[in-house]
């Protein structure tokens, strides 16, 4: 990672999931990555339960953008495993009647 992280610094052009973004864009990531799982869930032909995205900045009443200094890849990876794991369940909670429930 580390040595990701400097090469990535020293040329602009590299671009490695393995690298610190210092304006890590959240929000959109999230939202990113729950299209994606939206996409696997079609690619297994399994209902698409909606996947909302919101974000709340604790400092004010306003809902802002999230952005610091972090690795995208391991937030899209953990976002990931835990929406398809909320997928999956809400399909199996509610697959006799998913157009009522999310």
């Amino acid at each position: 990672v580390l040595l990701n992280q400097y090469l990535a610094s020293i040329d602009k052009s590299r671009r490695n999931p393995g690298t610190v973004d210092p304006e890590c864009d959240v929000t959109e990531l999230c939202k990113e990555t729950a299209e994606e799982v939206r996409r696997i869930c079609r690619y297994y032909q399994m209902p698409v339960p909606n996947i909302g995205v919101e974000t709340h900045d604790v400092t004010t009443d306003e809902h802002a953008d999230l952005k610091f200094a972090f690795i995208p890849g391991i937030i899209s990876y953990i976002v990931q495993e835990i929406l398809k794991n909320s997928c999956r369940a809400t399909l199996e909670l509610f697959s006799s009647d998913l157009d009522r429930h999310p």
